[in-house]
C-alpha cells in the first residue's frame, strides 16, 4: 500500500485493474505501447481514491498533456453550460474590470463567455499543450496572456510578479490530473487576491460510486477526493469553502467555490467508506462486466466502438474488449488510422463508412446523447455505463 497524496497515510484498499498503457495516448502501430500497472488504491482515513505515482507513468502523462490537440466541445449542452458557468462566476464577483485566470484552459472556449460578462477584464490562460495555446489565443483576444506550462507555486509567483494577485481563478477538470494536489491548492491560494474567489470543478467521487461511472477512473485521473476531504484540504491553506453543488458535466461533477475571507460554513457531505469502494470495484463491476459479455456473446457480426479518447481506451482495457471490438470510430483527425494502445483495434473517422446497419458500443459515456444521435441509423447502439441498448 502507498501513501495517500492528500493525508499521507497508508492506503487501506488496493485493486489491480489491468496492466496496459496510460489511457489517452494513441499509436501509429498496434501492440507497441509501454504497459504500466494500473493499481488503484483507497485511503479510508480521508476518503480519497488514487493511483500511486510512478516516474514511468508521469513520463507518459507528460507526453499526453504537452502534445494534446485542442478538444473543442461544440455541442448544445456545453454551449449552454459555458454560458451558465460564466453567469455563475459573475454572481460571486460582479466587477467588470478584473483579472481572471483559467488553469487548464484548453481551447479557451470558456473565455468567449467570460468576456461578455466581464467586458473590461484581463484573461490569463494556463495550458501545457502548445497546440491548445495557439488555438486558445484566438478566443481570448488582445486582453489575454497565455502560459504554456503546468500550474504550480513557481508559475504562481511568476504570474503574481507580472500581473499581481488575481480576482478569479478557475480550474475545471484539472485538479484530478495534478500529481501534487496539496501544492496545487497552495499555489492557487498564493495567487488569489484577498477579495478573490476560486472555483474548482472536478469529477464527483460520490456520483462515480452512485452511477457506476467506471470511465472516470482512468489513470489520467490520479485521484478522486471526497467532498469532506476537499473541504479539509482548503482549510489547510486558510481557504474557506462558501458554496458546493453537483453538476452534470463528465458524468457528475463537484463545483467548489472558495475565498480567503469570510467564515467557515457547515457542510454535510456524504460519507465515503471502504465498504462502498469495495462494492464498486467488486460486486457492481462484476454485474456490469457480465452484461457487457452477454451483449458481445449474443451479437452476430462485428461490433464497433465510438470514442477513442482516454475514457474509451480505459473502458476497453477494464472490460477486456481488446479482442472483441473490431474498429473504433472517432472524430479526432490526429487519431485517424492509428491504434488503441496495446491492441490491434484501428481508429477510423465515422465519415469513412456508412453507419447504417452497424453495431456500435459507445465508449464516450459523457457524450452519450450526441453520439447516440449520430448513430441513430445504426443496427444497434449500446452503452454499458448508461445502461442503454437501443
Amino acid at each position: 500500500m502507498k501513501d495517500c497524496p492528500i493525508c499521507q497515510k497508508k492506503a487501506s484498499y488496493s485493486k489491480l485493474l489491468y496492466e496496459k498503457p496510460v489511457a489517452g495516448l494513441i499509436d501509429t502501430k498496434s501492440l507497441k505501447n509501454k504497459c504500466i500497472s494500473h493499481t488503484i488504491q483507497f485511503c479510508d482515513s480521508c476518503s480519497t481514491l488514487f493511483y500511486p505515482r510512478t516516474k514511468e507513468s508521469f513520463i507518459e502523462l507528460d507526453k499526453l498533456y504537452k502534445y494534446h490537440p485542442p478538444t473543442p466541445r461544440e455541442t448544445t449542452f456545453y454551449n449552454a453550460y459555458y454560458k451558465w458557468f460564466s453567469s455563475f462566476t459573475k454572481s460571486y464577483h460582479k466587477s467588470n474590470d478584473i483579472k481572471i485566470c483559467e488553469i487548464g484552459s484548453n481551447d479557451g472556449k470558456l473565455f468567449n463567455y467570460l468576456r461578455k460578462d466581464y467586458p473590461n477584464s484581463t484573461f490569463i490562460g494556463i495550458e501545457p499543450s502548445e497546440e491548445m495555446v495557439k488555438y486558445g489565443k484566438k478566443n481570448v483576444g488582445d486582453n489575454g496572456f497565455w502560459y504554456s506550462s503546468y500550474f504550480d507555486l513557481e508559475l504562481s509567483s511568476k504570474i503574481k510578479n507580472i500581473s499581481g494577485k488575481l480576482d478569479v481563478i478557475i480550474a475545471r477538470h484539472v485538479f484530478e490530473h495534478v500529481p501534487q494536489p496539496k501544492n496545487f491548492i497552495e499555489a492557487i491560494g498564493d495567487l488569489l487576491a484577498d477579495e478573490g474567489i476560486g472555483i474548482i470543478e472536478s469529477p464527483s467521487l460520490e456520483l462515480i460510486l452512485k452511477k457506476n461511472r467506471y470511465e472516470n477512473i482512468s489513470y489520467q485521473h490520479l485521484h478522486h477526493i471526497s467532498c469532506s476531504a476537499f473541504n479539509d484540504l482548503l482549510k489547510t491553506f486558510n481557504l474557506n469553502l462558501i458554496h458546493h453543488r453537483y453538476v452534470e458535466t463528465d458524468g457528475g461533477s463537484n463545483i467548489f467555490v472558495f475565498t480567503k475571507k469570510g467564515s467557515q460554513r457547515n457542510f454535510k457531505f456524504e460519507n465515503i467508506n471502504q465498504e462502498k469502494i469495495v462494492n464498486f470495484f467488486e460486486a457492481e463491476f462484476q454485474v456490469k462486466k457480465e452484461i457487457c459479455n452477454e451483449i458481445f456473446s449474443s451479437t452476430n457480426g462485428k461490433i464497433y466502438g465510438y470514442g477513442a479518447g482516454a475514457k474509451g481506451q480505459h473502458l476497453i482495457h477494464m472490460f477486456e474488449l481488446g479482442e472483441k471490438i473490431y474498429r473504433v470510430l472517432d472524430n479526432t483527425l490526429n487519431f485517424n488510422n492509428c491504434f488503441i494502445p496495446s491492441t490491434n483495434i484501428k481508429v477510423i473517422m465515422p465519415e469513412s463508412l456508412e453507419l447504417d446497419g452497424l453495431r456500435i458500443m459507445n465508449l464516450a459515456p459523457t457524450h452519450f446523447e450526441v453520439i447516440k444521435e449520430k448513430c441513430k441509423k445504426c443496427h444497434s447502439f449500446f452503452d454499458i455505463i448508461n445502461y442503454s441498448k437501443v
